[in-house]
């Protein structure tokens, strides 16, 4: 529904982050020569400081339509006691739209003392542990669920892959996921074929694999995903992969290999060159930082402009008793070199 701040006169926006800042007295020197800010900075600290950013352009842009959004921003580090302190302060008894802490240690803090405030938003915007969000009503989760991805996956595979065979491969610790799989699958009267694995090397798969298959991976596990990829990539049969929203942060994967597999991941923040809004925020962020986009600054982009104004990217669902959950993740695969909407 309607944001309950877009009549506010003046919001109070709170960023929870992973400054580290102690280390980094050299890091709002609002970097005039961007050629140095990879050298200025703490490495761990570069995922606050991309996420920074974004909700910076995000504000520059909201202020120029007139808003009031007062930002403040918190150092949470790693650390519980820093976060426990700041709780415990009641300096964020006043603030109605909290985003983060990163940490889902440290989410989980925040939400024991302010989880149901009515008058308050909490945003967890990247983390993938959802616990917070089935006990507290005020909680956001960014990042959909493993249960709505396979949804959008299997949604995907029923409606344009009719007769082809599909395959599961899941390490036993996501057992339950893929038995989750298979019911959706079963209740289309679709056949799939679950496979445990426990060695990724090719051997191993070889009499797994027919000429042709669509391949499901519901692992976020980043070596297990990487092990497997490499190896069915050298495999003589022509396979489809489904992953996880999470692959897309991984870095360790071969980008030849992702375009060979036409890996295909439900993305709850993808970037497509054909949306105004995408265009936009690319715009704002090139003028102002002469650069290309870091790891989390259109995410932050994009949370910032669904809570304080009328643009809406994401879509979310009640857990039953609980918080948020947003079940919109449109499907990507990669091609040419990028992620892109699948047609």
């Amino acid at each position: 529904g309607k944001s309950i701040y877009l009549d506010k006169k003046e919001i109070h926006l709170a960023l929870l982050m992973p400054y580290y800042l102690i280390r980094n007295d050299t890091m709002f020197n609002d970097f005039e020569n961007t050629s140095k800010i990879s050298s200025i900075y703490y490495n761990s600290s570069e995922a606050a400081l991309s996420f920074h950013i974004g909700v910076i352009l995000a504000l520059d842009s909201l202020r120029k339509k007139g808003k009031n959004i007062v930002l403040h921003t918190f150092d949470t580090n790693k650390d519980t006691v820093k976060t426990h302190k700041l709780v415990d302060s009641k300096i964020l008894d006043k603030m109605d739209i909290i985003i983060g802490p990163l940490y889902a240690r440290n989410f989980n803090i925040l939400c024991k003392k302010y989880g149901n405030d009515k008058e308050k938003i909490i945003i967890n915007p990247l983390s993938n542990i959802t616990k917070s969000v089935e006990e507290y009503k005020s909680v956001y989760h960014i990042s959909p669920r493993v249960q709505d991805q396979s949804l959008l996956i299997k949604n995907r595979i029923t409606n344009k892959y009719k007769n082809k065979r599909v395959i599961l491969l899941y390490q036993s610790k996501n057992k339950e996921n893929a038995l989750y799989i298979k019911s959706l699958f079963r209740k289309e009267n679709r056949n799939i074929k679950l496979f445990e694995i426990q060695y990724s090397h090719v051997d191993s798969l070889r009499n797994i694999f027919s000429p042709f298959q669509l391949v499901i991976i519901p692992s976020s596990n980043k070596a297990f995903v990487s092990k497997l990829l490499a190896s069915i990539g050298i495999m003589d049969s022509t396979s489809i992969v489904f992953g996880l929203d999470a692959w897309k942060r991984y870095d360790n994967l071969d980008i030849d290999n992702l375009m060979e597999l036409d890996v295909h991941l439900p993305i709850s923040n993808g970037f497509s060159n054909n949306r105004a809004h995408d265009k936009e925020f690319l715009r704002l962020f090139e003028k102002k930082y002469n650069t290309n986009q870091a790891k989390y600054t259109h995410i932050a982009y994009n949370i910032v402009m669904h809570f304080c104004s009328d643009f809406k990217t994401f879509q979310f669902k009640r857990v039953a008793g609980g918080g948020k959950v947003n079940i919109r993740a449109p499907l990507f695969h990669y091609k040419d070199y990028e992620l892109v909407p699948v047609k």
